[in-house]
């Protein structure tokens, strides 16, 4: 039926909760391998001459703003993931209060 909208709440909910576990593993790895490659880029192992410090002018600002998106897209994911959990949860107690109601309204 046009404009009828289904929503498999566990489906949805295990893919909230899929999609939050995702952005965890990938807070996880930004603490970790990200964490790593910026701590051993700090080190300058392409030398401290000129061209090190050419290659250092544009490589520290951009690995460093690499860090901070990659911990922000982690956080979004892990955040998007679970407004999805708590919204199939508020939808599926919505229309549990909206069926109730209908239904008690033809009762009387």
């Amino acid at each position: 039926m046009p404009g009828e909208l289904h929503l498999d709440a566990p489906r949805a909910t295990a893919a909230g909760r899929d999609l939050s576990a995702a952005g965890s593993q990938l807070v996880s790895l930004g603490n970790s391998a990200v964490a790593e490659v910026a701590a051993a880029s700090a080190d300058q192992p392409w030398g401290r001459d000129e061209i090190g410090a050419a290659f250092q002018k544009d490589y520290g600002p951009m690995v460093a703003r690499f860090v901070e998106a990659f911990g922000k897209v982690a956080g979004y994911v892990e955040g998007i993931g679970e407004a999805a959990v708590l919204t199939v949860e508020d939808n599926t107690a919505a229309d549990a209060r909206a069926s109730s109601t209908v239904a008690k309204s033809y009762q009387a």
